[in-house]
């Protein structure tokens, strides 16, 4: 076996294709365990969330980053990194050097900061304490239940079931690593092949079992994720040209005061695109999210948000607040029915 740092670019190349030709059938059994999409999938958000969500028809979708809870992506992460060194503690130590690496936690974190995931999350329950507690924020809240079906199928979104059974979480990144390792030996063993393997193929190539991992403790929610991704460069990018666009919009007012006006010059108009990043204050300073619109389009609904019930969190005179909620819900357009009410008792703490 050679050692050959330099190899050609076409033999990295022809590992990849062997690797993602190996993963066909993996792809096709994720994608089919992705297809069941429950009906409704419930939104929980407080009160005066809901109501924004209504006006923009939209919901916020934040940086996985800044999620409440940063150890649901570090869990998948750390997760990956041991399956990979149980696979890799397999190997022929002359192998193992090939293999030798960062930890791959960081490696995936540098890798996802490159286009961030931004994710909205759903329950399949739309009456769970353990959300109220989380969402309600103080206030009794509300969950909403959205038929998001056709979303499964966009190409700029992602609709995720989360995966929480450990076992079912190890068995599929054991087989991605396994077959990068195969595609890597097998090229390595023939022809030669880069010293360092192209860890960014891997990331790939578990990039949605990444965001669709999450502890068993949380098993109860039936979590549904919603997952766009945003490259910050592109921001960035649209930042400074918002910014380029001002200093010549300030410029052409300063010439406009010293040029007499004429009636064949045509006015002057100047349009900002809008960031798709947006950011909110929190605990910890600036969190960072996006909108994602989720109108109908066509039929009666038309322009209205997939909106298939609501249910109205723990509190107290529910009779009258389940009223209000109804009338609200009916002067914006919207015929879902009765509106409906937590089983689950109210408590003071």
């Amino acid at each position: 076996m050679s050692e050959n740092p330099a190899a050609p670019n076409h033999v990295m190349q022809e590992i990849q294709l062997d690797f993602w030709n190996s993963l066909a059938g993996f792809r096709d059994e994720w994608q089919n365990s992705q297809n069941d999409v429950a009906s409704p999938l419930f939104h929980y958000t407080t009160t005066a969330s809901m109501m924004s969500i209504c006006e923009t028809r939209s919901i916020w979708a934040t940086d996985v980053f800044y999620l409440n809870d940063a150890s649901e992506f570090t869990y998948a992460i750390d997760l990956v990194n041991q399956v990979a060194n149980e696979v890799y503690g397999d190997l022929s130590s002359e192998l193992q050097e090939h293999f030798q690496h960062d930890p791959l936690s960081e490696f995936f974190a540098i890798a996802q900061r490159r286009d961030h995931p931004f994710v909205a999350s759903f329950c399949e329950n739309g009456d769970l304490l353990s959300q109220w507690r989380g969402y309600s924020k103080g206030d009794a809240g509300v969950a909403l239940g959205l038929w998001l079906r056709p979303l499964s199928g966009r190409d700029n979104f992602m609709l995720r079931k989360v995966i929480y059974e450990p076992e079912e979480q190890r068995r599929l990144v054991r087989t991605v690593v396994e077959a990068w390792v195969t595609a890597y030996r097998r090229r390595l063993t023939e022809v030669g092949a880069p010293q360092k393997p192209d860890w960014s193929v891997l990331s790939q190539a578990l990039d949605e079992q990444l965001l669709s991992f999450k502890h068993p403790g949380f098993a109860e929610e039936q979590e549904w994720r919603l997952i766009t991704r945003i490259d910050p460069r592109h921001e960035m990018n649209i930042g400074q040209q918002r910014q380029r666009d001002f200093v010549e919009y300030q410029y052409a007012l300063e010439r406009a005061r010293y040029t007499p006006a004429s009636a064949d010059e045509p006015t002057l108009a100047i349009g900002f695109e809008s960031r798709n990043v947006k950011f909110r204050a929190a605990g910890n300073g600036l969190v960072p999210y996006v909108e994602i619109s989720l109108e109908e389009t066509g039929g009666v609904r038309d322009g209205l948000l997939p909106l298939l019930s609501v249910v109205q969190g723990p509190r107290e005179s529910p009779d009258l607040a389940r009223e209000s909620l109804r009338f609200f819900w009916e002067s914006n357009g919207y015929d879902i029915g009765p509106i409906k009410t937590s089983g689950i008792p109210l408590r003071e703490n």
